[in-house]
Order: structure tokens, then C-alpha cells, then sequence
């Protein structure tokens, strides 16, 4: 690979693990203090405002926001361990995660079996020096935490800066991106390490019992920051948005098919037809109606009946996931690469609503549930990256579980700028224009290295084209 080419891995730790996360002085601020942890979405990958941004402009002077927050990072053996250990010099904790727990769950699983797993669609995947080197840092984190003192110079020049600027984790999570997305120009040779995502595939990457110890392993980390919180601390867990309208990346071959090929084919043809926004016409001709015919275990077939129930369902009531959320999430959930958010996680998340009374569960993903299908789309950039609009919602909803007072924020444009209402006085707050390009940037590149693995591309096509437009009014 020559250095010209940039991999995904690149660009989803593009803002790398610099020396602005080393915190000596804020830690002994008698203000209020805010830590965020989570994956990309709550890094701000892809977007210019994120909600990071937001917050700190809500909030200025009057609050410490520190993010953890790291492109690719999954939350059980990774970002949960860096809450747990530093979680005591914060009054509010934020967590925003769940895309990337399949990457935690892959390398366990080849750490267990003593070698590297090999996956057609993403290429080698070794967990054994990977999360050795993971169980080093956070032993490591245990050793400075329990040193009497300049306990506070310890938590931030020395732990703080062997978590996010150690160069062991640093390649950790590029090379977890580097191995899982990444593919590289054609002439250089890389591509041939994975294929091109084929409809079907008879090696899944999380089978469903995979997915229900993924999910359990999150929920566990969850419970164990929620028993070490502190009387004041505040504690606010998202559920965590993607968006349903991309199809599923792949899907298991169903037991009862003898011609995969017929099967790829006539996929092919229904996601074609979608695009045409025919499907409805064509829907006993392709036979969606039998289960028999595609499979059971299908997730392509979970989607065509989604989009089905889409096209038929009055334009009034468009809010498409309270009529047609079934068979979105069950599309979502067969996924055989699940790179976003199992529905299942979510619903754990909420699960813990009712048993815990002392933090603030905070429903993002249900507040799409009443969008109607246009606007919908506008709260992402792709598959599970929320847009400016996604953000906005998302800061939203963590201001109101801590301020108050009324308030408006509005997005006064598309290149990073807002104004916020409160106090009766209005203020308003931009970005960079090298900012804001440098996050369109990332955004295109993430679509474009997506659609060369990809068949179906209408989806991508749709917000690369966005991105572009963007990118040209921002200029």
C-alpha cells in the first residue's frame, strides 16, 4: 500500500489520540465536569456539529466536557474499562454506544480459540495481541489509581494520557477498523484479502447466539459502572440511532435454498426494484409473500417486506417504523455482519429504565419512530452516523435531563453553525470552514469505500450525493 492511500482506518481516527485529552487542571476545577464515552457516533465521525460541540456551546464556561469518545471503539473491553477507572473525577457521565461491540466479541472469540479468525468478506482477524494489549493498559490504570498520591496528576498526565494516547491502543483501534473496513485501491493488491459483500454467506461473523452474549456482555459493563456511581453523580445511557434504510450487509443462506445463485439473482432484482419504488407492483410476481421461498432466516427477505409494507401503508402515515418497524428490525438483527446496533441492545438499554431509578435512560432511536420517511433520512449520513440533525436531537435530550430552564437550539445552516435560545438571550456559534470540509471529507470517503464492497448501492449513492452538494455549499 503506498502512503497515498488513506484506509477507512485512517479516517475513522483521523483526530487520533492527541494531547488535548490530557486534563490536569479541569480535573481540579470546582466546576461541573462531564465525561462522554462511546464509538464514533458520539466522536462526531462524518458530520461537522456533533453533539459534543453542542453541549459545550450550551453550556461554555460553566461546564467541563472531556470526550473519550473513539472512532471504531467498542464499549465491553474497551470504553466501559476507561469509564469504570476514571468515572469518580466526573459529576456526569454520558454514554452513547453500541455500534462497535461486534469488533470486541470478534477478537475475544479468536483470543478463546488461540488464532486468528479468517472471514471472507473482512479478511484476518486476530484478538490475541490485541486484547492482551488492552488487559496491560487497564492493569495499568488499576496500579496508577491506586497510588495516595497526586492522585489527580496521575488520573490525568499519566492514566488519562496511557488510555487514549498510547500508542498500543492507538493501533489497536486502527488496526480493529484497519482489518474490518478498510479495503484499499485495486492497483495496490489489497482488495483480494476480502471479497466484495455477496448478498449470502455460509460464514457468519455473530451467529444469534453470538448475539445474545454480545448483548449481555454490554449490559453487564452497563451494570457495573451503574453500582459504582456516587450519590451525585448523574448517569445518562442512550439508546443508540441507525438507519433501517439501508438494507442488511449480508445474510446467512437460508437452510432450504439449493441455488444460491437464483437466490443472489433474484435479490439482486428486488433491490433494483426498490430503487424504482416498484416493489408493490411486483410483489406477487416475486413471490415475498412466501417465507418458503426465501427463507427463514433471510434478512434481505425481513427488508423487502419492510419496504413493501412502506409503499402500502397511506402517505399520511408515513412514520414508517410505527407501521413497518417489524420487519426493519428484524432485517437489522439477521444481519450476518451487524456492523450497527443490534435492536436487541437497545432494548436492554431501556430495559434498565425500570430498575434503575438513579440514572436517566434517554430513548433516541424511539424518538425516530413518529418521523415520517422523508424527514427520517435526514438524520443520517450513512447506515449509523448521525447527521447534524441526529446530533442536534441527541444533545437535546442530554440537556433536558440537566438544565431546567427552556431552551431552543436551531441549526442556522448546514456548514456548522447554530444559534441557541435561553436566558431570554440568543447566541450564536460556528464552526471552522477547515472543520466542517475536513468532516464532509470523511464522510464521502467512508460512502465511497462502501460502495466498492457493497452491491446494493442506491443507498450510498444517495448520501454520497448529499455529501458532495453539501461539501460544494460549504466551500
Amino acid at each position: 500500500m503506498s502512503q497515498n492511500d488513506q484506509p477507512l482506518s485512517e479516517v475513522y481516527t483521523s483526530k487520533h489520540f492527541k494531547e488535548k485529552f490530557i486534563y490536569p487542571k479541569e480535573l481540579n476545577s470546582p466546576k461541573l465536569k462531564m465525561a462522554i464515552f462511546g464509538g464514533s457516533s458520539a466522536n462526531g465521525y462524518g458530520t461537522p456539529i456533533n453533539f459534543e460541540f453542542i453541549l459545550k456551546s450550551f453550556f461554555e464556561d460553566k461546564m467541563i466536557i472531556h470526550n473519550y469518545a473513539r472512532n471504531g471503539a467498542p464499549f465491553y473491553k474497551f470504553q466501559g474499562e476507561i469509564a469504570y477507572k476514571i468515572m469518580q473525577y466526573y459529576d456526569i457521565i454520558v454514554i452513547y454506544s453500541g455500534h462497535n461491540e461486534l469488533w470486541a466479541q470478534a477478537f475475544e472469540k479468536s483470543l478463546n480459540i488461540g488464532k486468528a479468525i479468517k472471514h471472507p468478506s473482512i479478511g484476518k482477524i486476530d484478538g490475541a495481541i490485541r486484547l492482551e494489549q488492552i488487559n496491560q493498559v487497564t492493569s495499568r490504570i488499576s496500579k496508577d489509581l491506586s497510588l495516595k498520591n497526586n492522585l489527580i496528576y496521575m488520573a490525568s498526565n499519566r492514566l488519562i494520557h496511557t488510555i487514549l494516547s498510547e500508542s498500543r491502543i492507538y493501533y489497536f483501534v486502527k488496526r480493529v477498523i484497519n482489518r474490518s473496513l478498510a479495503y484499499f485501491k485495486n492497483n495496490e493488491g489489497n482488495i483480494q484479502n476480502s471479497e466484495i459483500y455477496k448478498y449470502y454467506t455460509d460464514n457468519e461473523l455473530s451467529n444469534h447466539i453470538d448475539k445474545k452474549k454480545l448483548i449481555s456482555d454490554y449490559k453487564r459493563v452497563i451494570e457495573k459502572i451503574i453500582n459504582k456511581k456516587s450519590e451525585n453523580q448523574k448517569i445518562i445511557i442512550a439508546t443508540v440511532m441507525t438507519n433501517d434504510l439501508f438494507p442488511p450487509l449480508q445474510s446467512k443462506i437460508p437452510d432450504n435454498i439449493k441455488d444460491i445463485l437464483l437466490l443472489e439473482t433474484e435479490t439482486d432484482n428486488t433491490y433494483r426494484l426498490i430503487k424504482k419504488n416498484n416493489l408493490k407492483k411486483n410483489f406477487k410476481e416475486l413471490n415475498l409473500n412466501s417465507e418458503k421461498y426465501w427463507g427463514k432466516q433471510n434478512s434481505h427477505y425481513n427488508f423487502f417486506l419492510a419496504w413493501n409494507c412502506v409503499y402500502n401503508i397511506p402517505n399520511k402515515f408515513k412514520s414508517l417504523f410505527k407501521y413497518c418497524s417489524e420487519n426493519f428490525l428484524q432485517a437489522r438483527q439477521k444481519d450476518a455482519l451487524p456492523f450497527r446496533v443490534l435492536p436487541e441492545l437497545n432494548k436492554s438499554i431501556l430495559s434498565l429504565k425500570n430498575k434503575n431509578k438513579d440514572i436517566d435512560i434517554i430513548d433516541i432511536y424511539g424518538k425516530l419512530f413518529e418521523v415520517n420517511l422523508q424527514d427520517y433520512q435526514k438524520y443520517f449520513v450513512d447506515f449509523q452516523h448521525p447527521s447534524d440533525i441526529g446530533h442536534l436531537l441527541i444533545a437535546r435530550e442530554i440537556i433536558k435531563k440537566i438544565y431546567p430552564n427552556s431552551f431552543d437550539i436551531e441549526l442556522l445552516n448546514d456548514c456548522g453553525k447554530i444559534r441557541i435560545i435561553k436566558n431570554g438571550e440568543k447566541k450564536t456559534y460556528s464552526l471552522s470552514k477547515g472543520k466542517v470540509i475536513d468532516e464532509i471529507n470523511t464522510n464521502i470517503t467512508w460512502l465511497k469505500i462502501f460502495m466498492e464492497k457493497v452491491q446494493a448501492k442506491s443507498y450510498y449513492e444517495l448520501y454520497l450525493k448529499k455529501a458532495e452538494e453539501k461539501k460544494l455549499i460549504c466551500s
